[in-house]
């Protein structure tokens, strides 16, 4: 990873923020499958 012209914090941050970001995305979908997987199931 290039770190040149950037403060380590800034790197720091800016990589926490993506973890954070595709947790939040992965959360989204493990939901959205449970959500879909318990209506299909609330059908039957």
């Amino acid at each position: 990873m290039q770190t040149e012209g950037r403060s380590p914090e800034i790197v720091i941050a800016a990589e926490m923020g993506d973890q954070a970001e595709e947790s939040a995305c992965r959360d989204f979908i493990d939901g959205t499958i449970r959500g879909s997987i318990l209506g299909q199931m609330s059908l039957f």
